[in-house]
């Protein structure tokens, strides 16, 4: 989706020397007017297990959890929508993961050599866990670094993209 020509993301100054003193004018204002932080998450369902006690013997059920699999579909969001005069910050959880997916599985192609003989499920696990703390770190880093809950409202979603066909 193209980015209309009339937003500017930054604001753009000019800096120009006079009788030693440096005057900085806007030549263009920031005008995308952050309205929201919509975040599309990966759906959970609730799951009973059926747990034994090891040190009494005694069984009982825990409720946890559990993503729904979105085989590597993703919902998109417009982050910039034409014709409006305000930008909505769009983060969707299962696009990141998909495309680390996809790099995991070329690095094992190209370095084929240093997985042989490894446990290839254990080691994506390890991968795939380790990078999504990263992505939560800096998802969480940029939100506490622009949100102000009075302007700006975060919404979470949770959508099954294989029932949004």
């Amino acid at each position: 989706m193209p980015v209309p020509k009339n937003i500017v993301n930054e604001t753009v100054y000019k800096e120009e020397t006079v009788e030693g003193q440096v005057i900085r004018t806007v030549v263009a204002e920031k005008n995308t007017n952050e309205r929201a932080i919509v975040r599309i998450r990966v759906p959970r369902k609730k799951v009973y297990e059926d747990v034994i006690d090891e040190a009494t013997g005694a069984h009982h059920k825990v409720e946890r959890l559990v993503e729904i699999e979105q085989e590597d579909r993703v919902l998109v969001h417009p982050a910039q929508i034409v014709n409006k005069d305000y930008t909505i910050y769009a983060f969707n959880q299962s696009a990141p993961r998909a495309q680390r997916r996809e790099f995991f599985n070329a690095l094992k192609k190209t370095f084929a050599d240093h997985f042989e003989g490894r446990d290839a499920t254990r080691d994506q696990e390890i991968f795939n866990r380790r990078t999504e703390q990263v992505y939560e770190g800096l998802e969480k880093q940029f939100i506490d670094e622009i949100f102000h809950e009075e302007k700006m409202p975060i919404i979470d979603f949770e959508i099954n993209v294989n029932e949004a066909d």
